[in-house]
């Protein structure tokens, strides 16, 4: 709780920083790259072949906009297994728990647009970056995770998020997972990691004898896994690690995993996933137990389909609208174009080619729908509570430390009331939606040549360049010892997301968050740069 005065002291403290901050931070992004020419300039110039995109690529190398943080650490597992492990950093900053956490997620992500890239030593590093991410998720403690969720017969067991499989540890102490870290567990993380780990082995960049048994034992767990959750209705936090819900986000990712992993069973070199099912069908109750493998995919394939046909294109459409959990319009469902989950879906159900298009068409509508003119971000979700307006005040983060210990602290179990103590405003405008957009629309015009996602792809890689810090830009962040204070953003990078506050004349400021550079994002936008090297005429 925060006493009359302290609130009064900290509310003075605010007036008197965004005073000073509005002094030197634009009230409008006029710094921007984008708008004094820069960039705009090299931009036509990749019009005209792909010497001006290369042209354009190394210019901003050589800024340092790629560059993202490697770190090679070593650990050691409980069955005495050593590894050395290589991870990116979320952000460049010291803040907890960006700065000290590995997050599975951004991993599995980084490594696949670097993988993706035609530059041989991004592609080493993300190969090396899935496949430590392979070894983090498959640790003797992980995997007992595993085990102990298909295995129990208590429901109160199956919600918990400490017991489910660990998405994040910290860096310094606990890559092996061995603490059990509280957080919201319940994600899409390393489903996101094992869909991408098949992408490499299907493309020859990760081959069948790099993967260990521990690895097989993992991928081996997920059909299990998931049918004993009943996925299709289990409710999860999703990549925002919020209040938990029932997401069509995660469960597109579920859904073609589970069928990819179906089709590749038939595979010899795939025969594990097959005993490794039946090894633990006799969990998984009556209506699994006597099935083969195949025949349970089937099974799952066809409730999850239900199931998702009827909550396109919304991302948890099935609460009350007064519910918390209830959710429209989200980010997340970007997954679904990156997944050509539409078409997927279509094809089990039996839906036609126009279905197909009307709803993908709906989609992208629902995502652009949460663009901010101003900054040119895109917010997670409406009302988004995450970095809105007001977050860095010194009176919001006292109350979020009272609430829960950090302003980024975990938000599962404390998601109303965070949405209580941020003041109403502006919500975080995100920078990795946009390079996502742009490179899922130029992929699709390279596989339908329809003018149209040509016309897309040029929309949205403009405005990610447009998103790129430049110089004179500054942010709010935390000291050492808690207390917000300003900060310079260096330049030529991506932010995490665009932020807002008010000074004490009621000017709006928009600036980038303290996240600066946001490795996700910076990974994004190479990834948008690959796609585009392959739409421009030599």
């Amino acid at each position: 709780m925060i006493l009359r005065n302290e609130a009064r002291r900290l509310a003075q403290l605010d007036e008197a920083l965004l005073d000073s901050f509005s002094a030197q931070a634009p009230v409008a992004r006029k710094c921007s790259a984008w708008r004094n020419g820069v960039l705009r300039q090299r931009f036509v110039r990749t019009r005209s072949g792909l010497d001006g995109l290369r042209e354009l690529e190394a210019f901003l190398s050589a800024k340092g906009l790629f560059d993202i943080r490697i770190e090679r650490h070593r650990w050691t597992d409980l069955d005495g297994t050593r590894y050395r492990h290589t991870l990116a950093r979320a952000a460049v900053t010291d803040m907890w728990p960006m700065g000290t956490h590995y997050w599975l997620r951004d991993n599995a992500i980084i490594g696949a647009r670097l993988l993706g890239s035609s530059r041989a030593q991004a592609r080493k590093v993300g190969r090396e970056l899935l496949l430590s991410g392979l070894d983090f998720i498959s640790s003797v403690s992980q995997l007992q995770r595993f085990e102990g969720i298909i295995r129990s017969t208590r429901s109160r067991y199956l919600s918990d998020a400490n017991n489910w499989p660990h998405i994040f540890a910290g860096i310094q102490h606990n890559l092996s997972t061995a603490t059990v870290e509280p957080w919201a567990h319940k994600q899409d993380a390393w489903q996101i990691l094992a869909w991408h780990l098949l992408d490499a082995i299907e493309a020859g960049d990760i081959g069948m004898q790099d993967l260990s048994i521990k690895h097989r034992l993992f991928l081996g767990c997920i059909v299990p896994f998931l049918a004993k959750v009943s996925f299709w209705k289990c409710e999860n936090s999703g990549s925002w690690e919020e209040i938990p819900a029932v997401r069509t986000s995660v469960r597109a990712w579920e859904h073609r995993l589970i069928v990819r992993l179906g089709e590749l069973s038939k595979r010899r070199d795939f025969s594990f996933l097959t005993s490794q099912f039946n090894r633990h069908r006799a969990f998984l109750g009556p209506r699994l137990a006597r099935k083969e493998f195949g025949d349970a995919v089937a099974f799952l394939d066809s409730k999850v389909s239900a199931v998702m046909v009827r909550d396109l294109p919304f991302e948890s459409p099935g609460y009350p609208k007064r519910d918390p959990r209830f959710r429209s319009e989200d980010g997340a469902l970007i997954y679904l174009l990156e997944l050509d989950y539409v078409a997927f879906l279509a094809d089990r159900v039996g839906k036609s080619a126009r279905w197909i298009q009307t709803m993908e068409d709906r989609l992208l509508s629902v995502i652009v729908s949460l663009q901010d003119s101003r900054s040119g971000g895109i917010s997670r979700y409406r009302n988004d509570s995450y970095q809105r307006s007001g977050f860095f005040r010194s009176l919001t983060v006292a109350k979020l430390n009272a609430l829960y210990g950090a302003p980024s602290g975990d938000s599962s179990t404390h998601f109303t009331e965070r949405g209580r103590i941020v003041p109403k405003g502006r919500t975080a405008a995100w920078t990795h939606f946009v390079a996502q957009l742009a490179a899922w629309a130029g992929r699709r015009f390279l596989e339908t040549g329809e003018r149209r996602y040509r016309v897309l792809h040029e929309r949205f890689f403009k405005q990610s360049l447009a998103l790129v810090t430049a110089s004179n830009e500054r942010s709010l962040d935390l000291d050492s010892k808690g207390r917000v204070r300003s900060i310079s953003i260096p330049a030529w990078r991506m932010p995490e997301c665009y932020i807002a506050d008010r000074d004490p004349q009621g000017r709006e400021l928009v600036f980038p968050s303290p996240h600066t550079p946001l490795n996700w994002a910076s990974a994004e936008l190479l990834g948008a740069f690959t796609v585009r090297s392959r739409l421009v005429r030599p």
